[in-house]
């Protein structure tokens, strides 16, 4: 499944120090998202929201959208040669891998000599996907640059041939998996996209029927939209106090994305 492995992130979380901040209480760990970073969580409005603390409801852990918006860049600044696609990972793109489908799309291809009847794909990111919090909507939006290279194999060497340029944006949601901070779109995604022939490839030779690669686009979006969550963030079961506390139900406090924290005997 191609989104939750391009994109599952594990950030790895240490108490830092205890904060007092007037009536709250917060604990302060450093995060280590492939480069080290400090960041806050600490249960903003805590006491309010848990009047009656006990041994098993604990206060909140809030995460700024900011955070997973760096260790998103910083994860893709360590693969910014692309990630190599095939038709499991976006069904809706196989048929378009096969020269004979992909001859609607570029007319060409039929007149090249190729030394495979498949195409290569690579998915790449022009600029790192972006996750905001509207706290008018209560929703987050996802804007994301992405970059569809579709490479042919001339003489045993594979080149690329087109590259299509999607511009998204849509509204996303949140939901607990277990330990896993699930995000993925509501509705299936907008995409205005432009296309252009790769370096070698002369544009006043070669072709693009526009109204095919519509449809390419529209499937791409629709299977984004039925993969269900394209992004997934580990969150840690934390031990303190002799309890393990883990996240539980989801809720908005702008600026923050917070999870209930739960106290329990078992891990």
């Amino acid at each position: 499944m191609l989104t939750r492995r391009l994109l599952d992130l594990a950030l790895k979380v240490s108490p830092y120090r205890v904060a007092l901040d007037g009536q709250r209480l917060g604990i302060e760990f450093a995060i280590d998202a492939g480069k080290r970073a400090s960041y806050r969580f600490h249960p903003e409005g805590g006491l309010e929201m848990w009047p009656s603390w006990s041994d098993e409801y604990m206060g909140a852990l809030g995460i700024n959208p900011e955070l997973l918006n760096e260790a998103i860049a910083d994860w893709l600044s360590r693969h910014n040669e692309g990630f190599d696609l095939d038709s499991s990972d976006i069904p809706a793109l196989g048929a378009f891998l096969s020269k004979n489908v992909a001859t609607n799309a570029w007319p060409n291809l039929a007149n090249m000599e190729t030394s495979s009847d498949n195409l290569s794909l690579r998915l790449s990111f022009r600029k790192p996907p972006r996750i905001i919090f509207d706290a008018a909507s209560n929703n987050l939006h996802i804007i994301a640059n992405l970059v569809l290279t579709f490479g042919v194999e001339l003489d045993r060497v594979w080149h690329d041939y087109y590259h299509l340029n999607l511009d998204l944006a849509a509204f996303a949601f949140l939901r607990l998996d277990g330990d896993l901070l699930e995000i993925g779109f509501v509705d299936v995604p907008v995409a205005d996209w432009e296309g252009q022939f790769a370096e070698g490839f002369d544009p006043e030779v070669e072709s693009a029927h526009r109204e095919v690669l519509n449809v390419l686009v529209q499937g791409v979006m629709q299977g984004l939209y039925e993969e269900g969550a394209f992004l997934s963030l580990w969150i840690p079961t934390l031990y303190l106090g002799g309890k393990y506390i883990k996240s539980t139900a989801l809720y908005y406090d702008a600026p923050d994305i917070s999870a209930a924290l739960q106290a329990s005997d078992e891990p």
